[in-house]
């Protein structure tokens, strides 16, 4: 009888077999989790690599992509001015509603005063407000939120609340005079004794992400947690050693390219799926329905690993609900299918061949 796949390192090695998971995967995963592969869940290799095989590769390598198919690697939708751009566009448009954004300010508990009566509690410049609501949308990492609402959630979700765990990020973005370090969307680097695990060159999916063609830049991507010996260091010694790392170990430029160096924090970046995680999701998720007019989106807000597109689609269904539809914006990304790919009709796939001949 087969053995159901359930880790991460059971899943990879079904799929490529032993020899490509240690050489690749399970060094890359690690190094992004920050804990072996035999103890995440299997979930997150189905979303991201269900499908490929050491034969798709190299028939995409040989012949080319699939006409119908299109796939994140090849082609995407990317704002000219930047991924900002969107969250700079929807707050021009509520401002230009009459209505108020609210920043600098820490969300510090939720009341929940009965269906539809909702009391956000909020420290801003060092002064405690509240704003009142008949719908609350949360983002907030979903193991805080559940440890800020009043009245307390039980203590079967509390617990899975805490137990919750996140991944945290540091960026290291450089400003290069260089016209250009590599031709590649992404670049995955799973050599542990390099510091970031993954980096990508904003020029490349757009040209105003520069001054001028005679620069470019590149975001590099530290995984770590709050309090290791990554998260530790500090931003004028985590911006040395990224620099010295392209230069000296993957000889990508040259030390006297860089012009200016900006290091970003970011915690609560990644969900971790461990292996009891969805219990967890189910155990807080039907405690939360008990807070009517209290909704949670994205990706922290739900402990889900979307894709951008996955949370800005969960953020307009959501809206149509608001607005009365018969709608779940939770039925986004929970289908168990291979992120970085779909198939079109026979129609679209047609059309867009013609478009590229």
């Amino acid at each position: 009888m087969e053995q159901p796949i359930l880790d991460m390192e059971q899943a990879y090695t079904a799929q490529f077999g032993a020899s490509l998971y240690r050489m690749f995967f399970q060094r890359y995963s690690e190094k992004v989790w920050g804990r072996p592969c035999s103890e995440l869940s299997a979930d997150w290799v189905a979303q991201r690599s269900r499908g490929l095989s050491i034969w798709s590769l190299a028939r995409e390598a040989l012949l080319g992509s699939r006409a119908d198919v299109v796939s994140l690697i090849d082609q995407f939708m990317y704002p000219r001015d930047g991924y900002g751009r969107i969250s700079d566009r929807m707050a021009a448009e509520i401002v230009a509603a009459s209505n108020d954004i609210v920043l600098q300010s820490q969300v510090t508990k939720l009341v929940y005063h009965g269906p539809n009566k909702l009391e956000v509690v909020h420290l801003r410049d060092g002064q405690q407000q509240s704003v009142l609501a008949d719908n609350v949308v949360s983002t907030i990492p979903l193991g805080r939120l559940v440890t800020m609402v009043e009245p307390a959630c039980d203590t079967a979700a509390t617990a899975a609340a805490r137990s919750l765990v996140f991944r945290d990020l540091i960026t290291v973005n450089l400003v290069l005079r260089k016209k250009q370090v590599s031709t590649d969307t992404w670049l995955y680097i799973q050599d542990q004794n390099i510091i970031f695990g993954r980096m990508h060159e904003p020029k490349n999916w757009s040209s105003a992400m520069v001054a001028d063609d005679e620069h470019t830049s590149l975001v590099l991507e530290c995984f770590c947690t709050e309090g290791d010996h990554i998260w530790t260091m500090s931003d004028e010694a985590i911006g040395c050693r990224c620099i010295q790392d392209l230069a000296e170990k993957l000889k990508f430029i040259e030390i006297s390219e860089v012009e200016d160096v900006l290091v970003i924090r970011t915690r609560y970046a990644y969900p971790v799926y461990d292996l009891l995680y969805q219990s967890k999701i189910s155990t807080i998720q039907r405690e939360l329905q008990k807070y009517i007019g209290l909704h949670t989106v994205g990706r922290g807000g739900t402990f889900r690993y979307n894709n951008a597109d996955h949370s800005i689609e969960m953020g307009l269904k959501l809206a149509r609900k608001l607005l009365g539809d018969e709608v779940d914006h939770l039925d986004v990304n929970v289908e168990q299918e291979y992120h970085e790919e779909k198939h079109l009709s026979p129609n679209v796939a047609k059309r867009l061949s013609r478009a590229a001949q």
